[in-house]
């Protein structure tokens, strides 16, 4: 298991990739995602992303990093915390 400690550019990178996600899933819903599902989706969108918002910050593209960021719910916490206490929190994949 990788333990990455929580930054502002790490959280704003999953509340991205979650926003996304839902997207995704409001798509498929309504039949605009092509009929390639919403999990392709956010793969795709996550693969497209720059280096130095996915691997720079220790997020792997792979299946197991990409299933820890789906089943992800940021916790309130971590949204009202400080961006210089966010080092208390970690997300693991």
């Amino acid at each position: 298991m990788r333990k990455l400690k929580m930054n502002s550019t790490l959280l704003n990178v999953l509340s991205l990739l979650k926003s996304r996600q839902l997207l995704a899933v409001n798509e498929q819903m309504l039949g605009l995602d092509g009929g390639k599902g919403w999990p392709k989706s956010l793969r795709d969108y996550y693969y497209a992303l720059p280096k130095e918002l996915t691997t720079d910050l220790g997020l792997m593209r792979n299946e197991c990093c990409i299933n820890a960021i789906e089943r992800l719910q940021i916790p309130e916490e971590w949204l009202v915390t400080n961006t210089d206490e966010l080092d208390k929190f970690e997300f693991n994949y």
